[in-house]
């Protein structure tokens, strides 16, 4: 096998193994999911909330509260960076031999992946007791995944006029 198609093969399987990671994550019944997020919440708390460590347990699970909602949309959101980061590199890959390998195409690509994956991932969470299915969780989904197709391009953009200069010297 050559170098092209193991990268090739490597980025497709990051990707997969990422899609599987965010589909467990979602198939955790709602105690756990609970408990994750407030095992984040509590340490945020801890850095954040005057004499966290001094309160009784009771207070500190209060003082964890405001934090629980906004940990839960940072985690959609990162999640989703990460795939859209590794959808828009598979395929970057995936085309690296066709000369009209634009970005506009490959992120816009990426970014119909990741959003049909949001959407599926939303569905699969109706069958799981306890949870449910948002649009808004979509949405931020769709936000992280852009977010992580723009990182690519950009570092993309950069690492070809830092070639440029290079050759030009």
């Amino acid at each position: 096998m050559n170098r092209s198609r193991v990268r090739l093969v490597i980025c497709w399987a990051l990707v997969a193994f990422w899609m599987v990671a965010i589909f467990s994550f979602s198939a955790k019944a709602v105690n756990d999911s609970d408990a994750q997020s407030g095992f984040f919440a509590h340490i945020v708390a801890s850095l954040v909330v005057p004499d966290y460590s001094r309160l009784a347990p009771e207070e500190q699970t209060q003082a964890t509260q405001p934090f629980n909602y906004p940990i839960r949309k940072v985690a959609h959101l990162s999640e989703y960076a990460l795939l859209g980061a590794l959808v828009s590199i598979a395929l970057m890959v995936s085309r690296s031999k066709e000369r009209s390998n634009s970005y506009a195409m490959v992120g816009g690509l990426a970014l119909l992946i990741c959003a049909l994956y949001a959407a599926s991932d939303e569905i699969h969470q109706l069958f799981i007791p306890g949870r449910s299915s948002q649009f808004s969780d979509v949405c931020i989904d769709i936000a992280g995944a852009l977010i992580g197709i723009l990182v690519v391009g950009g570092v993309q953009i950069l690492w070809a006029r830092w070639n440029r200069m290079r050759t030009l010297q």
